[in-house]
């Protein structure tokens, strides 16, 4: 085909993309380059309706990235437009992005020494304070400096608007000495190539750290985005669909996150995960409550208190007072000087998002405990018995009455002729509760046939979980302090519930007495957290995987060992201790409102830039 009726085509394709579209000069560039592609495999400028389908047909088979498949598609719709031929086609989902192999702050120091003069030093340290992506990095001129404010002036960010990036007082000391060497004007880009002084390209500054890492002997890939906070690959998050592990997730799952400010529990889809391999050491931190390996950046969701006095020396007036709950790593943990008044957070409550009503939600309760779902079914589902010792419990038997009638669901009740115990020898009369099938749609839409609770149970609304955690207690029959049950995923399902409605549990088990298998017992607490002290952290050296996903509020339930608690999340805190600006942490993190991207700040807006100077990490 004429490479000048392609030129012509695609000339008038960009007319048609400048005039119709607010789009980026690169990005109209790529979408050039993908139509160009499509008319040199097609062969024509005018390509049938029919040529478009295959095309994009065996581009969905082709097995490139889902990125490559959604920009190629969103390129060719376009194009349609331009030829008035409309045509719309279904993208590929994005897989979950996997950041590996990241950097720790000691090996940035590693690079930073083996820099062999005052450029390379100079593009390393504001990469690595900054947070900036390699583009803007690449885009920043003199005028973008603001010296006396130690900032970088961000214009011409990914798809977004201006912003504004701190970088430390020591940045700035670097920089200058850069400029002393190498004058710049006002115009002119910061950084550019040593011979032909042209301005550096994305390629160009991740060969540079590439080259920097191998000299100084990192034995893992290197590239600009250096982001880390994990734990062991043996540690499970709390999804809409149970407990899972890092290689169990799927893309976009709700998963169980804490906002520290309100102390509220949401589920929410995951953002990001990074996940790489790790050869050094890693904190244990391991008490009755908490198990967990973690590095030493990992945020924890932490509470500290100081002790107050007050009076002359001889009446002193001695107290205590707890700060709010906060984002801490293990590394400013351990520089607290009082470690005995340090708690860890386990537990919250949860809004949740369905709605079945307090007494369904209390049925359910006595249905996962006491109920019976026979194998016979009629009319798709089977009827649900509840039963209950009359003699020995009317109380209950009063109880279950008054939720199936609030309820309004279809049911008989029958008293049982007197029974002897066989064990004891003593009569006793049952009640037996029958919930009719033709009522029992929603029941099954929320447990199993074999009477494990879905975990969608998880999502109901909080006064709904505290009737449905009651009704479990009763049916279990044991202390107010315990819940017995022989079968582990209910007693998973029970632990999970009492964590979202502010309870502490520890997991014990045991062999039964009268047949062969384990009984398992959760011992409750009300607190929503535990103490810490000196003997509870310890170091380990540890070869294997480290993750942490990224979520809306910055922290996750997580267990390890059967032990619950809600740990810290990794890239907001990270980039805002790198010196981000916290506009920039809202952006990449795809947070809607400026208040989710706050937690990680613990400051109003105005007070970012003095307590960047406090919290920015220390490579240099």
């Amino acid at each position: 085909m004429e490479q000048e009726k392609i030129r012509n085509e695609l000339e008038q394709f960009k007319r048609h993309l400048v005039l119709q579209y607010s789009l980026r000069e690169i990005t109209i560039k790529n979408h050039l380059g993908n139509i160009k592609r499509m008319i040199q495999k097609i062969e024509t400028i005018n390509p049938k309706k029919e040529e478009v389908i295959n095309y994009v047909y065996e581009l969905r088979n082709s097995g490139k990235s889902a990125s490559h498949q959604c920009n190629n598609i969103a390129s060719i719709e376009k194009y349609s437009d331009f030829k008035h031929n409309l045509l719309r086609f279904s993208k590929p989902k994005r897989q979950i992005q996997m950041i590996k192999d990241t950097l720790t702050e000691a090996e940035i120091s590693r690079m930073i020494g083996v820099c062999k003069n005052i450029k390379e030093k100079t593009m390393l340290i504001i990469l690595a304070y900054s947070g900036i992506r390699n583009k803007s990095f690449c885009d920043l001129k003199l005028k973008d400096v603001d010296f006396g404010n130690n900032q970088l002036s961000i214009r011409k960010p990914k798809g977004r608007k201006e912003y504004t990036a701190n970088i430390p007082s020591e940045s700035i000391s670097i920089l200058l000495q850069y400029l002393e060497m190498f004058p710049k004007k006002r115009e002119d880009y910061l950084f550019t190539t040593w011979t032909r002084n042209n301005q550096y390209s994305g390629s160009d500054i991740r060969k540079f750290v590439k080259t920097l890492g191998q000299r100084a002997k990192i034995e893992k890939n290197t590239y600009p985005h250096l982001l880390r906070h994990c734990v062991s690959e043996d540690t499970e998050i709390l999804t809409s669909e149970g407990w899972k592990n890092y290689n169990e997730l799927k893309a976009d799952e709700d998963v169980a996150s804490l906002n520290i400010k309100s102390d509220k529990i949401k589920f929410s889809p995951i953002r990001k995960i990074n996940q790489y391999n790790y050869k050094g050491e890693l904190y244990h931190l391991e008490n009755k409550y908490i198990d967990y390996l973690l590095t030493p950046e990992h945020n924890m969701v932490i509470k500290r208190a100081i002790s107050k006095q007050k009076g002359s020396y001889d009446r002193k007036k001695r107290w205590t007072k707890w700060l709010d709950w906060e984002l801490i790593s293990m590394e400013d943990l351990l520089k607290t000087p009082n470690k005995r008044l340090i708690k860890h957070k386990l537990s919250g409550n949860s809004e949740g998002e369905i709605s079945i009503g307090k007494a369904r939600a209390g049925i359910l309760g006595w249905i996962l405990t006491d109920g019976c779902i026979p194998k016979r079914i009629r009319n798709n589902n089977p009827e649900i018995s509840i039963s209950q010792s009359y003699t020995s419990n009317k109380h209950k038997c009063d109880k279950i009455k008054d939720l199936l009638k609030e309820s309004g669901l279809k049911h008989s009740s029958h008293l049982s002729n007197l029974k002897i115990n066989k064990f004891t020898g003593e009569n006793y009369r049952m009640m037996n509760f029958r919930i009719f099938n033709e009522d029992n749609n929603w029941i099954f839409d929320l447990i199993n046939f074999d009477r494990t609770p879905k975990w969608k149970l998880l999502k109901l609304k909080k006064e709904e979980l505290k009737e449905l955690h009651k009704n479990m207690m009763l049916g279990d029959g044991t202390s107010g302090q315990e819940f017995c049950n022989q079968n582990k995923k209910r007693i998973d399902f029970f632990r999970a519930l009492s964590c979202l409605i502010g309870k502490r549990t520890l997991l014990g088990e045991g062999e039964l007495t009268l047949r062969k298998g384990k009984k398992y017992r959760t011992y409750l607490s009300n607190k929503d957290n535990c103490n810490i002290i000196n003997k509870d952290i310890k170091k380990i050296d540890y070869k294997g995987i480290v993750w942490c996903p990224e979520t809306e509020n910055g922290t996750w339930i997580a267990r390890r060992n059967e032990k619950i608690f809600i740990t810290g999340n990794s890239l907001a805190s990270n980039m805002l201790n790198r010196g981000a600006n916290i506009i920039l942490i809202k952006e990449q993190l795809g947070h809607d409102h400026l208040e989710s991207t706050m937690v990680y700040a613990h400051s109003f807006p105005s007070r970012i830039k003095s307590e960047f100077e406090i919290y920015k990490p220390s490579y240099l």
